[in-house]
């Protein structure tokens, strides 16, 4: 596909992706604790099956990539989905190709290869129907009990769905989908390349400083007695180039052309410094737009209610596994409540009791029982 990002992501970068790799990964490369630092926190989003066919069905039209996958290649919004999604919507590519009109070969192998790889699918089939928003939603469509409980268990920041009549109060954000794709990719892609700029700057610094001090250090250890033969030398040059007119008129013609090239130079430079100065100006007004956006659909008013839920959003922001004691300090950067020193022992009660939404390592340490190799291993 024909990569169309905006300002920052160029074609050949986003290309470069290897699948499921992500512009914040690489970052983390190269400086791990750069996006800490910078106060970047991904945000989450649970989408469903209707909104997921409408982008598709964008991107096979407009032969590019949509502004939604483009936020989720930054690796700033993480996007979740129930694991019934991956099979319907591998099934209404075949069976709303006329409707649709697309050719379901291409359609599958974009969804492949554009979309799944860049999405966590997790399997929330035997979760407890306690919540009312999900027992709502089991009433007037069971197929989206699964998205329902994801959207109450991870307290995603934006519900994608176009369907406000399945999901009473879990606040999907309907005919808007669009435009908050659009704000995501711009200010993401404006946060991505704060940091690139950051990352650079800290890069050039430190080379700088090395060069310096070790210029320092190489001028400090000659003799001085270089340093007094140098300038001796130096100023007998400059008497002998004055008492004689030829070189004093080379002189003066060499300065000339110089000073003509560096002219030549600078305004060679700069119209395209110019350029990127625009291209800041109106990455930081798309940014600033995105942002007023992005509040405005915000699920400010959610907040998880039980352990369960606590864990799942702690976990839903974070790439790593966490041991509990460190997964229970990002719990109450939500609200929870620590009980004495059974809380860990309960936590962890409660996260084996729910091995299809948690997943513990070797090591003891906790994470969402995601699957990202399904579309490999589906497709064969």
């Amino acid at each position: 596909m024909d990569p169309k990002p905006s300002l920052l992501l160029t074609p050949s970068r986003l290309a470069g992706l290897e699948l499921g790799r992500t512009l914040l990964g690489q970052l983390q490369a190269m400086a791990p604790t750069l996006p800490r630092m910078a106060g970047m926190t991904p945000a989450v989003g649970v989408l469903d099956t209707d909104l997921l066919l409408h982008d598709l069905k964008y991107a096979l039209s407009h032969n590019t990539h949509t502004a939604l996958m483009i936020a989720a290649r930054t690796g700033l919004l993480r996007l979740y989905a129930a694991l019934p999604i991956w099979y319907e919507v591998m099934q209404h590519i075949d069976d709303r190709a006329a409707a649709l009109q697309w050719d379901p070969l291409r359609a599958r192998d974009v969804w492949l290869t554009c979309y799944a790889p860049w999405i966590y699918f997790i399997d929330a089939a035997r979760l407890p129907l306690t919540h009312p928003f999900v027992l709502e939603s089991a009433r007037r469509d069971p197929t989206d009990v699964q998205t329902a409980q994801l959207v109450i268990a991870l307290t995603p920041d934006v519900f994608l769905s176009c369907n406000r009549k399945h999901f009473p109060g879990l606040q999907p954000v309907g005919e808007q989908w669009l435009t908050v794709s659009l704000a995501y990719r711009d200010k993401f892609l404006h946060d991505i390349s704060s940091m690139d700029s950051t990352l650079m700057w800290s890069i050039s610094c430190g080379i700088g400083l090395n060069l310096t001090q070790e210029l320092v250090r190489s001028i400090t250890s000659l003799d001085r007695r270089v340093f007094i033969c140098v300038g001796i030398g130096i100023v007998l040059i400059a008497v002998l180039a004055s008492l004689h007119r030829p070189t004093r008129e080379a002189i003066v013609s060499g300065a000339k052309d110089a000073w003509a090239g560096l002219t030549d130079a600078g305004q060679t430079a700069l119209p395209p410094l110019l350029d990127l100065l625009e291209q800041a100006a109106q990455r930081d007004a798309a940014a600033f737009y995105a942002r007023r956006v992005l509040s405005a659909v915000r699920r400010v008013d959610a907040q998880p209610c039980v352990v369960r839920d606590f864990a799942a959003t702690a976990l839903a922001r974070t790439d790593a596994f966490l041991p509990v004691d460190r997964l229970q300090a990002e719990m109450t950067k939500w609200g929870y409540a620590t009980d004495g020193s059974s809380a860990a022992q309960y936590v962890r009660h409660v996260l084996r009791g729910l091995p299809r939404l948690f997943r513990e390592d070797s090591h003891g340490r906790w994470g969402l029982s995601v699957l990202r190799a399904l579309p490999q291993a589906a497709s064969t």
